[in-house]
């Protein structure tokens, strides 16, 4: 529950609360996450993010989710 309402969580802030709640990620998804922070610095994708272990981006606003695929390497991208 308090997973799923992260998003509502973060957009609260004030000086003495502040939330940040990230998903405990294997070695391999933290280094698919870095190469998606990478593409993301050069425009390359629009977003990413993580649900439940699983990772996902999107290229533009308007383009479909993309599910990345479990036996993707972070040189893929």
């Amino acid at each position: 529950m308090v997973f799923k309402a992260k998003r509502g969580l973060k957009k609260h802030k004030s000086r003495s609360f502040n939330v940040f709640i990230s998903e405990d990620l294997t070695k391999k998804r933290q280094a698919i996450i870095k190469s998606l922070a990478e593409a993301r610095k050069k425009d390359l994708i629009i977003s990413y993010w993580t649900s439940d272990g699983r990772i996902f981006y999107k290229q533009t606003e308007d383009s479909d989710t993309v599910l990345v695929p479990s036996i993707f390497t972070p040189l893929d991208i």
